[in-house]
């Protein structure tokens, strides 16, 4: 039998790659950036809004219109869309309509400016 070097053989096997404390940093970072973007206030009566992706552009438009607004803009992604409503109670009613998420739309979105220009 051969004797194996005892302890630096078990820590050295399970040491951890050079790349991970700068994997760990960016994930954390990009966290932290995501938290900052989702609570800034946005625009004025204009909101974000996640919903299933297989209702479709159409079934967002009809949602929106349904909770008494409209849709400003479709995201990119499916179900991902900018809806626009004067209406205060107007992202409670989008998740009665089905929603899975409202958010206040973010200024960096841009589309339209909330709010009365004198």
């Amino acid at each position: 039998m051969r004797k194996t070097g005892g302890m630096s053989d078990i820590t050295s096997s399970r040491q951890m790659p050079d790349w991970f404390p700068a994997l760990g940093l960016g994930l954390v970072l990009l966290l932290a950036l995501t938290v900052i973007q989702v609570t800034r206030p946005g625009v004025a009566g204009q909101f974000l809004v996640v919903t299933d992706p297989r209702i479709g552009g159409a079934g967002l438009i009809d949602l929106a219109w349904r909770a008494g607004g409209g849709l400003l803009r479709q995201g990119v992604l499916p179900g991902f869309g900018v809806a626009l409503s004067d209406d205060p109670d107007f992202p409670r009613r989008l998740r009665a309509e089905g929603a899975w998420l409202v958010l206040p739309n973010s200024r960096d979105l841009g589309c339209a400016s909330g709010g009365v220009v004198s």
